[in-house]
């Protein structure tokens, strides 16, 4: 796998583990209550599931042959499991920012919006530019 995939797919990666709480995956957000028609009726006396925070970071991994890796970032969605879209930010990074300053466990928030529970299939980010420098001096487009 040539550096700028390795890259790219280090930064998806690192942005979906980022993106999952603790113990809660971005497939399923439940805020411990279930949305199957067929389970329990609720007690009358237990409150309706609430909006759950999330929050987007970006984050790298460290690299020792990439002298500078610049990315914009646009808008940041998160899509349901019927298809419907949530616009977490129209700008997520709003102009470039290096990657590499962005590593052991450095973060950049990019989105932080309430949702509703239920099931998210996807996690999308525009990338508007991005350009990577070797170590050596070698920038790639």
């Amino acid at each position: 796998m040539n550096p700028i995939k390795r890259g790219v797919f280090a930064l998806l990666l690192a942005l979906f583990a980022s993106a999952c709480a603790e113990g809660t995956s971005i497939a399923d957000v439940s805020n411990e209550a279930t949305s199957d028609p067929a389970a329990e009726p609720a007690d009358p006396g237990t409150p309706a599931p609430q909006a759950t925070r999330i929050q987007i970071l970006l984050t790298d991994a460290p690299v020792d042959y990439i002298g500078e890796a610049l990315v914009d970032i646009g808008r940041v969605t998160l899509v349901g499991g019927d298809g419907g879209q949530i616009v977490l930010s129209e700008d997520g990074t709003d102009g470039f920012v290096n990657l590499l300053d962005f590593q052991n466990a450095a973060t950049m928030p990019l989105a932080e919006a309430d949702i509703e529970p239920g099931t998210y299939s996807q996690l999308r980010m525009v990338v508007e530019a991005a350009r990577v420098t070797m170590a050596g001096g070698v920038h790639l487009p």
